[in-house]
């Protein structure tokens, strides 16, 4: 816990330095917000892809910095708070949830965590009639935060919080609280758009994890892989 802690205020402190310093410098700073849709890759501990996860409905908002690097060309760093997570039937249910010995089609598990993700994109920005098309890719670190779950199970709908673990031996003994896996991720960003000249801008974004997130078993590294991807739409402004 000490370690995440760390982690989760060095990821803070990093955004709250890149908000003061592109500020001071008057660069041109702009907010998005818009819908995301989630969810996660698994694969077993010998390698094979777990299926059955649906894509789930969440949202991102927050803060971005546009600093010109040459003609056409910026850097843009963010900062960010998103959702992320998905919905889990069939093989992915059964991972997730490998004590059930049963399972009916109308029953799931939707994981709903939310994270602070730092992006670090490198744009191109073209002329295109009165605005600029945008094209954009780069990395990004995210940390989670918390989250809720909703589980559907023998007729019966339950839902909680869920929490951040680096090792399954970490996990609160209270039972409304539910795993999810490790805090840290990060990944890659692809992003296309259009900015108006009115400065409101249009982007379809995609966000491909890279990061482990399985916890660990005793203190060893998982043979299973958990990560992140989501695509999704925003709308932003420019100051």
């Amino acid at each position: 816990m000490k370690k995440n802690a760390i982690i989760y205020r060095s990821l803070t402190l990093v955004a709250a330095l890149m908000i003061s310093a592109f500020v001071m410098a008057q660069v041109e700073v702009g907010v998005k917000a818009g819908l995301n849709l989630s969810t996660i890759s698994w694969k077993d501990d010998a390698g094979k892809n777990i299926t059955g996860t649906k894509r789930l409905p969440g949202f991102h908002v927050g803060m971005t910095f546009d600093i010109p690097v040459a003609s056409d060309f910026y850097i843009q760093p963010g900062v960010l708070f998103t959702t992320k997570g998905g919905e889990l039937r069939n093989d992915a249910w059964f991972h997730y949830w490998p004590t059930e010995d049963s399972y009916y089609e109308d029953e799931y598990t939707r994981l709903s965590p939310y994270y602070i993700e730092v992006p670090f994109n490198f744009l191109y920005k073209p002329q295109l009639g009165m605005g600029n098309l945008v094209f954009g890719a780069g990395p990004y670190v995210a940390y989670g935060l918390g989250g809720r779950y909703k589980d559907k199970f023998d007729g019966n709908t339950t839902s909680g919080k869920l929490e951040f673990i680096n090792d399954w031996d970490d996990q609160s003994s209270n039972t409304d609280i539910n795993p999810y896996g490790k805090p840290l991720d990060f990944g890659l960003n692809v992003l296309g758009g259009y900015e108006f000249a009115n400065r409101l801008s249009v982007q379809l974004n995609a966000g491909l994890g890279l990061a482990n997130i399985e916890p660990n078993t005793a203190g060893r590294k998982p043979d299973a892989s958990m990560k992140n991807s989501t695509v999704g739409i925003s709308v932003g402004y420019k100051f």
